[in-house]
């Protein structure tokens, strides 16, 4: 579960977030949206620990966070708008690093479900956007980890491979996990068919 509550982060003299409170029940799926710039990506950068915020209280299954808490101690999977593989690890050896115990065969039922499975040993730089927006998908959904972060993750692909991916987010995590679902996108946020909040 993730309660956030008055978070506000200012640059300098501009304030990106302001007061922003909303709460995400286990096993739900919250989606916000909104337009380039109005502080989405900062919101789950914050959320995972990799900003601070300015003010506020933001509480993930049950424990308050603070700067002394760091992201790996977050119970937390992150896909950002950029997948942030590690290019000298092989795609299936970045999809295992998020995992506990490596699992070759949760690894390939993934791959197959995102239509990936013909590139996993290959190299990030052998790969295309898209691809490794995928490898950076698959290896959120791999990992043990309780709440799933997603910043724009159909970005890159195609409306067909969208459409897949989107699908099989539904019917495989949603009310399994905790999600925090950004976009910009309205058809996005409508096809998941849970709460939107506008920020």
């Amino acid at each position: 579960m993730i309660t956030v509550e008055r978070l506000t982060k200012q640059y300098d003299d501009k304030t990106i977030l302001r007061d922003v409170t909303f709460r995400v029940p286990e096993h739900q799926t919250l989606v916000i949206r909104g337009e380039s710039g109005c502080g989405k990506t900062t919101l789950l950068r914050i959320l995972a620990g990799l900003e601070s915020m300015d003010s506020g209280v933001i509480t993930i299954n049950g424990v308050e966070m603070t700067d002394k808490i760091p992201p790996y101690r977050r119970d937390l999977a992150c896909v950002f708008q950029e997948a942030t593989l590690w290019n000298h690890l092989r795609n299936d050896e970045n999809i295992a690093f998020g995992m506990n115990r490596r699992d070759p065969e949760k690894i390939a039922q993934i791959a197959q479900q995102l239509q990936i499975a013909d590139i996993l040993k290959r190299y990030p730089s052998e790969i295309s956007g898209g691809q490794a927006k995928r490898v950076a998908l698959a290896r959120a959904f791999a990992s043990e980890r309780s709440i799933l972060l997603l910043d724009e993750p159909l970005s890159n692909l195609d409306r067909e491979t969208k459409l897949v991916t989107l699908q099989y987010l539904k019917e495989e995590y949603c009310g399994r996990k905790t999600i925090l679902y950004v976009t910009h996108d309205l058809w996005e946020a409508e096809s998941l068919d849970c709460e939107v909040l506008a920020l």
